[in-house]
């Protein structure tokens, strides 16, 4: 009887104590999962393009001459019934970017900040 409560007493202790190591491995796999990074350059430009879509065309107009990029009473035009030939948007922005309001970004620059950088 003595030998069998030894080896069940260790038996025991062994799974305590793998119980702990997973618990230590559990903690530590939590801290490092919830850890914030930088979003990578191309989630941010999906997230924009996806935001962009739903937006109605109306908003996206009345926001630019708000902030006087077009002319107010531009007159809105619905691309979704424009033949796919069609490369008027093209030059709306070539037009935007003649203005030299927008800069064009090179995708081999980086583009991260820190975060005393974006309070600035």
């Amino acid at each position: 009887m003595k030998g069998l409560m030894k080896r069940w007493g260790l038996a025991i202790r062994a799974n305590l104590a793998d119980g702990e190591k997973a618990r230590a491995e559990f903690k530590t796999s939590i801290r490092k999962a919830f850890r914030l990074k930088c979003p990578e350059r191309w989630d941010i430009v999906e997230w924009i393009s996806y935001v962009w879509d739903e937006l109605p065309a109306t908003t996206i107009v009345k926001g630019f001459e708000k902030y006087q990029i077009i002319d107010p009473g531009t007159a809105l035009v619905d691309h979704t019934q424009q033949d796919p030939e069609d490369s008027s948007g093209d030059d709306v922005l070539q037009d935007l970017c003649d203005t030299g309001v927008f800069e064009a970004l090179d995708p081999e620059d980086d583009v991260s900040l820190t975060l005393a950088e974006c309070i600035d």
